[in-house]
């Protein structure tokens, strides 16, 4: 039997168009990984003149076509793996974590370690899986990329 493009590959690869268009607009670059082993790809910045930063900003794309809502409504909620995690919060570059909805072309995101710093969430009382909240209000686009680049730029100091 032939591989078959399925439902879910295209709407990856639609979550990281959007995510590389969002951060084009911005005025930098994503890099997409290859060989996939915990991030989909990086974010290199550039200064006012034009030159490339030290440091990046790593992206793990998640794609849907059914966004879940917490019951306020006020956030949307994924699960995450605790083996996910352990990759993410302990690298020291951010993490942003993009939850890409395909039927309304949008992504929302969440900095993992200031998520995971401001709630005190311990990695120690995750068993298999934990649920994020994202706000509605962190829309990825443009802004939000140049928003990120400044704490990055703020940690890398």
């Amino acid at each position: 039997m032939k591989k078959k493009r399925t439902r879910q590959h295209i709407i990856a690869d639609l979550g990281f168009n959007f995510v590389e268009r969002q951060v084009l607009k911005a005025g930098y670059v994503v890099h997409k990984v290859v060989f996939d082993y915990g991030f989909d790809g990086f974010i290199s910045t550039f200064d006012a003149d034009g030159f490339v930063e030290n440091g990046e900003i790593y992206v793990q794309v998640k794609s849907t076509d059914s966004v879940n809502y917490a019951d306020d409504n006020k956030s949307l909620v994924f699960d995450l793996s605790i083996r996910d995690l352990e990759l993410w919060l302990f690298n020291t570059a951010p993490v942003l974590l993009l939850l890409y909805d395909a039927r309304k072309e949008t992504a929302h995101y969440l900095n993992l370690q200031e998520y995971f710093r401001k709630n005190r969430d311990s990695l120690k009382n995750i068993h298999k899986f934990v649920r994020v909240h994202i706000p509605r209000d962190n829309q990825f686009s443009p802004q939000a990329v140049i928003e990120q680049r400044s704490l990055k730029n703020a940690s890398t100091r």
